[in-house]
């Protein structure tokens, strides 16, 4: 072989050991790329399943939430709203996301709080630009019922990313009408059991200063100002009482009067019983038509003062020589209604809405001097409702009122077969 030959054989290995070489280092190369790319991927992927998962946290946590939330964009449009938002401002996600909030939101303070909020108004100048803003606000109802208005606590705050920058505004609102409603309520309790109160007690305060008078008083004064004293003593203990009852009521479970089904035929003979006098006194029939076999889920004792409660008032606002009615039957299968109807002069419509509120009365004077507390009928109310039912009234004015106690039915437990007598 000639020297040339053998030279262009040497250079041919020498260019095939670096192709080789060069080959392994770029394949090297594309693997560690590929190893670099797929941890890449993996990193990527990892990462979109966890914003992923947190974005599904952060919509989860808004459905749950109680109070409303709405989320406006820069330029004051809709981005969101959870259920309770929807709820609150009575608005259909449909039709709500994307349009302007003023648009949406018919609410002069709501729509200043998210302009402020947006930048678009100066805040107040106590409020520093990263502290939320806070109104309460009324939110009137679309058909005009007072009755209706929602009572809120509105708080608005700007949307910023890290640099500051603002990117659109957050809205919560706090449904306070609940609370409204109950510290109203407690309000004109307090004012009224301080008024039912107030009038014994100043009766029986003159009373004893007019024992205690110079000259002393005659006899026949000392006797009428001690009936005074007494008559007014026993109008504080039936306050008193009633109150106590309510008090037990309010702190009862609900349920707890449904252990034991009741019978309701003897109760319903046992409160007859005990309204007889009074009936009898005005020449008045209370007439009873309850089956033998009737049975509800109710405490007997707790039925027979709803009923007496019921009787009772009855019997103090019909005319004399009328009838008063005691009727029970199945409404279904699983329900029964006692009813207990006059033929009195009937409540106006006006104050059936309230008629089972503490101490409302439709005529306070004649309440008061036929001996009413006030109180009777919420304490129907409150029993019926630890028992599962709820009561309902229906009046015509000249022509008398019905009330009723619908209440859970009960199977028999043994058949009954005494009769009710009637009261006449």
């Amino acid at each position: 072989m000639s020297t040339l030959a053998l030279f262009i054989l040497a250079l041919s290995l020498t260019l095939a050991v670096v192709v080789i070489g060069v080959t392994r280092t770029a394949l090297q190369r594309t693997q560690h790329d590929a190893a670099t790319l797929r941890g890449t991927n993996k990193a990527l992927d990892q990462h979109c399943k966890t914003a992923e998962l947190r974005r599904a946290e952060i919509e989860a946590t808004l459905q749950s939430m109680t109070e409303g939330v709405v989320v406006v964009k820069p330029d004051g449009r809709i981005r969101e709203l959870n259920p309770a938002a929807l709820k609150t401002l009575r608005l259909d996600a449909a039709t709500s996301i994307g349009i302007p909030f003023p648009q949406a939101v018919r609410n002069a303070a709501l729509q200043r709080l998210v302009d402020i909020a947006l930048g678009h108004l100066p805040a107040p100048e106590a409020t520093s630009t990263s502290q939320a803003l806070q109104a309460d606000v009324t939110l009137r109802s679309p058909t005009g019922d007072p009755h209706d208005d929602r009572q809120l606590r509105a708080e608005a705050a700007a949307l910023r990313d890290a640099t500051g920058q603002r990117h659109g505004a957050v809205l919560m609102l706090h449904d306070l009408t609940r609370l409204r409603q109950l510290e109203s309520v407690r309000q004109d309790f307090v004012a009224n059991v301080s008024h039912e109160l107030r009038t014994p007690v100043s009766a029986i305060k003159a009373a004893t200063e007019a024992l205690r008078s110079q000259p002393p008083p005659t006899d026949d004064q000392r006797t009428r100002f001690t009936d005074i004293v007494a008559r007014q003593a026993d109008r504080l203990e039936a306050i008193i009482n009633d109150l106590l009852t309510l008090t037990q009521l309010d702190t009862a479970v609900t349920g707890d009067a449904t252990s034991a089904p009741s019978c309701i035929a003897p109760v319903v003979a046992a409160a007859v019983e005990t309204c007889g006098a009074n009936a009898r006194n005005k020449h008045i029939t209370l007439h009873v038509d309850v089956p033998a076999n009737l049975h509800a889920r109710i405490a007997s004792a707790q039925l027979e003062q709803a009923l007496i409660n019921l009787i009772d008032n009855a019997v103090k606002y019909s005319p004399e020589t009328t009838r008063v009615d005691i009727n029970a039957h199945h409404e279904s299968q699983n329900q029964l209604v006692l009813s207990i109807t006059d033929h009195g002069r009937g409540i106006e419509a006006q104050h059936l809405p309230r008629l089972f509120e503490r101490f409302y009365r439709t005529d306070r004077a004649r309440s008061r001097q036929l001996g009413g507390t006030g109180l009777g009928l919420s304490i129907v109310k409150h029993i019926l409702e630890q028992a599962g039912g709820h009561v309902s009234v229906e009046s015509t004015l000249g022509q008398g009122s019905t009330f009723r106690l619908h209440l859970q039915a009960a199977p028999p437990p043994v058949a009954f077969s005494a009769a009710t007598p009637n009261v006449s």
